[in-house]
């Protein structure tokens, strides 16, 4: 049905066809009515249950579409032949920056496919590849898989394992990457160590993503050793890393002697009322810092209250919180308040809002504030104030004529 009018179509940029099953034929078929598609820019064709077939049909049809910037195929069925057939299309193309297969089983073959081919790409600047089921023997290509155009790679939800960390960090000595998802990846204390060693000496990783492996307070301890002396990273998440107060406790240290991180996510780890007085000790007078997050850890109110109070004044965030925000009373919406405040002046860019027991005074203080802030640009809200009479469409329009980040 789709064939049709995709072929008349010769002047489309963007196809975006999600989660309609249309499987190899209708993919081949797609594939055949876009070849005079030459002015094509988007092509997403998420979880529609294509294999190596349909994945070789739009291999083929590449050629064609000389300003492609993005494809996208994630959540499909494509195995080993089609991730070669991919990366043998785009290894020369000349516009792809964003390439993503993730949640495609193409293992650790199809892996070593894409990374031989695409070294050989001036382009790609984004590569997702999540989920799909890679282990540390495919990453032993990973080295391949980093033109000097690569910024942003996601190898998140697959077996990297403490090797694959390794030579991950090899790889990352030489290129331009600056954001690697290693997000529940088996990762442990040798892997974190491995990182650090490279967080010493890099210059262009400002992103990092560790959360859902098992580092524990001697990778935490391995990481901090890195953190002091790095020059670039502005955020890191370890939540649920399995780190006491021995890991906290040396992260804090460290980041007296670091001057870029920004942002630190520590939830739903082990860390304690040591953990706490390390941070509120070592960070109190910090001005990198915007953004500690603490919560879902087994903290005491004393030592949340104690955390809150040492910094209320100052430009960092802390959320300690058994859910992302547990009350939005005066104290709490003063905290926000200040973050935002601290955020003009620190070049933070966003602030999320994830709760729905926002009173009214919370509200009237965040718009207050928001109303003179230069610097916020994403502000995520999933959230209404619990006050009656409220309607979420004055609240749009109040925060569209006052603040500027809009």
């Amino acid at each position: 049905m789709l064939e049709p009018a995709i072929r008349s179509a010769s002047g489309i940029t963007t196809i975006e066809l999600r989660s309609i099953a249309i499987g190899d034929a209708g993919t081949v078929a797609i594939a055949s009515a876009l070849q005079a598609a030459t002015k094509l820019r988007y092509l997403i064709l998420g979880s529609n249950g294509i294999g190596d077939t349909g994945a070789s049909a739009i291999a083929a049809s590449l050629g064609g579409w000389q300003d492609l910037l993005t494809l996208s195929m994630s959540g499909n069925q494509i195995e080993t032949a089609g991730a070669a057939a991919l990366g043998q299309a785009i290894c020369s193309y000349l516009t792809l920056s964003l390439l993503s297969l993730q949640f495609n089983p193409i293992n650790d073959g199809g892996f070593q496919a894409l990374c031989e081919e695409l070294k050989r790409n001036t382009s790609l600047a984004t590569v997702l590849l999540e989920n799909c089921q890679c282990t540390a023997a495919g990453l032993r290509f990973v080295h391949e898989l980093a033109p000097a155009s690569l910024t942003q790679l996601y190898l998140g939800k697959n077996a990297v394992g403490d090797q694959g960390a390794h030579n991950i960090a090899t790889t990352l000595h030489d290129s331009a990457v600056s954001l690697v998802g290693l997000n529940c990846c088996g990762l442990g204390p040798p892997g974190a160590a491995s990182l650090a060693e490279e967080l010493e000496v890099n210059v262009s990783l400002t992103v990092l993503a560790l959360d859902g492996n098992a580092v524990q307070d001697e990778g935490a301890i391995a990481l901090a050793r890195g953190l002091r002396r790095n020059a670039a990273l502005t955020a890191i998440n370890l939540s649920e890393n399995r780190i006491g107060d021995a890991g906290a406790e040396a992260i804090a240290s460290a980041l007296v002697h670091n001057a870029t991180l920004r942002e630190l996510t520590l939830t739903k780890n082990q860390i304690g009322s040591i953990g706490c007085t390390a941070f509120c000790d070592n960070l109190q007078d910090r001005h990198s810092l915007l953004q500690l997050l603490l919560e879902d850890n087994p903290i005491s109110e004393d030592d949340r209250g104690n955390l809150r109070d040492t910094f209320r004044q100052s430009t960092i965030f802390v959320d300690v919180a058994d859910s992302l925000i547990d009350s939005f009373d005066g104290t709490v919406a003063t905290t926000i308040s200040a973050a935002i405040k601290g955020a003009r002046d620190n070049t933070a860019s966003s602030i999320s809002i994830l709760d729905d027991n926002l009173t009214m005074e919370a509200w009237d203080y965040l718009m207050q504030v928001l109303a003179v802030n230069t610097s916020v640009t994403s502000f995520n809200f999933d959230t209404s104030p619990d006050y009656p009479g409220f309607k979420s469409e004055d609240w749009g329009t109040t925060l569209m004529a006052r603040s500027p980040m809009f």
